[in-house]
């Protein structure tokens, strides 16, 4: 059958193309992918449902459902004509969803209700996809607080803080007012950069605008004052609080334990029994991990066998690997490798890290080359493991194992993530990185840095192979972190 060249036609010769189509019918009878486009993007242009419902079921007739060339096309009919129903049936009847047919969904769905873009925004939040999720925000023209509520929490559950905080201040530009929801997204932000005075201006906002502190909001603060540092004001939090659930509990523990308050962590698990509220998974992984830092053997183990006897708390992988670490510090080798190997569950990363971690305190050769083995399948970033087992060697002196393994590194086309640190001066934020280099000659940081070394020496501190200048290879030069890095100004 020939084909006419519909390409001739214009939008605007709508008209035309379906008399032409309607001519070639009589004509030959048959139809292909090719004029069926063409038909249904003229009843589009006319705006004729029915006609364009006609040529659907000439669709069906001569087998073109799936197509993938008419499905997206006759999806944005329906969207184009206000039949969002009908294009979701069609969307629904296709197996295998390519690209181009879920993008002729969701361009149909963007002409209607905020509330799908909302949706829309949240699913690529949701798959990961922060980058598309910003970009479609950004094209909808009126925003309201549903769009800016998914999209500054998104960024901020996503890793993305810094897009989180500079989408939180673009909608004050906007004049839109924030609810709780988004304070409590752009505090998770805040917590993740670790940055104290962004958090802190958050506090006052609320303060200052009577936003009400529920459970939720109170736990993020609490949160965010031990993971930037001031473990005191969390504290000070957590105890004005009238009423405390399980989170704000287990939010307080751990902020004692990841500086290593390890007895006032275990003080706050004992005194939330005491009080009758119920410690869940999380809670126990906090106090295991203070036990276990602290070299408290016996009580570790007791809590341990305590979440399931009297909580009903089936331990996981991450309960084991406490524990392994609990009696890999301690010395207890042999049982902490026999845990490892009775676990219920196959041991996953956790449990081998822990297990390699010990290794190196005990200058167990042998053993961390057998784990090493055991635990590079599982672990997704394969350079921590390689550095470890490096820093293994080279705490004995191995220095040519050390070039073997660094040989090997490199071989494998492994990169090691680069270091940073943030810190804030004068309402500024910055982030310096160990490959900013740019700018090494206008700071003083390789100074301060070496000045730091220096004092730390004096006092016993020995750091690891990775920050520590040997003379065997240049290779293993300190990475000093220099650079300006991104600066970002407090809310």
């Amino acid at each position: 059958m020939e084909h006419y060249n519909f390409r001739i036609f214009q939008a605007k010769h709508s008209y035309e193309v379906l008399k032409l189509f309607r001519h070639m019918r009589n004509e030959f009878h048959g139809v292909d992918s090719f004029n069926l486009v063409f038909a249904i993007k003229a009843c589009v242009g006319l705006s004729l449902l029915l006609d364009g419902k006609s040529v659907h079921c000439l669709v069906f007739k001569h087998g073109f459902e799936r197509d993938p060339y008419i499905l997206p096309v006759l999806i944005n009919m329906y969207t184009e004509l206000g039949c969002l129903d009908d294009a979701e049936k069609v969307f629904e009847s296709v197996p295998d969803r390519n690209v181009v047919v879920w993008g002729a969904m969701m361009k149909g769905h963007l002409k209607f209700s905020n509330e799908f873009k909302a949706s829309l925004v949240d699913m690529y939040m949701k798959c990961g996809l922060a980058d598309l999720a910003v970009k479609l925000f950004i094209e909808i023209p009126e925003k309201d607080v549903v769009l800016w509520t998914v999209i500054v929490a998104g960024c901020a559950k996503n890793g993305s803080a810094w897009e989180a905080v500079g989408l939180f201040k673009q909608m004050f530009e906007d004049s839109a007012t924030p609810n709780s929801v988004i304070l409590s997204g752009i505090l998770l932000g805040c917590t993740h950069m670790g940055s104290l005075q962004h958090g802190k201006s958050v506090h006052w906002y609320m303060l200052r605008n009577g936003v009400e502190l529920d459970l939720v909001n109170c736990t993020s603060f609490i949160d965010m004052y031990a993971k930037c540092g001031c473990i005191a004001a969390a504290n000070k939090f957590f105890n004005q609080m009238p009423k405390k659930n399980v989170f704000s509990w287990s939010a307080m523990i751990n902020g004692f334990e990841m500086p290593g308050l390890y007895s006032e962590a275990i003080a706050v698990f004992n005194q939330m029994r005491l009080e009758d509220q119920v410690p869940n998974a999380v809670t126990f992984v906090s106090v295991l991990s203070a036990c276990s830092h602290s070299g408290r053997v016996e009580e570790g183990w007791n809590y341990f066998k305590s979440m399931s006897r009297d909580y009903g708390i089936a331990p996981t992988e991450e309960h084991f690997a406490c524990i392994i670490d609990l009696l890999g510090r301690a010395g207890k080798m042999d049982e902490a490798l026999s845990i490892t190997s009775n676990m219920p569950m196959d041991p996953g990363a956790s449990a081998w890290g822990a297990l390699l971690s010990a290794c190196r305190i005990h200058k167990q050769i042998e053993l961390a080359e057998e784990v090493t083995k055991r635990f590079l399948p599982l672990e997704t970033d394969s350079s921590s493991v390689y550095v470890l087992l490096s820093n293994i060697y080279a705490d004995l002196g191995m220095w040519d194992l050390v070039k073997k393994i660094r040989k090997e590194f490199g071989e494998k086309g492994v990169h090691k993530s680069a270091g940073f640190a943030s810190t804030e001066v004068e309402k500024n934020f910055y982030i310096f990185r160990s490959e900013d280099k740019q700018t090494y000659d206008n700071t003083q940081i390789e100074g301060v840095w070496i000045s730091m070394h220096e004092q730390m020496r004096e006092l016993g501190y020995v750091p690891d192979i990775g920050f520590v200048h040997h003379d065997i290879d240049n290779e293993f030069k300190a990475e000093v972190l220099c650079g300006h890095g991104k600066k970002l100004e407090i809310i």
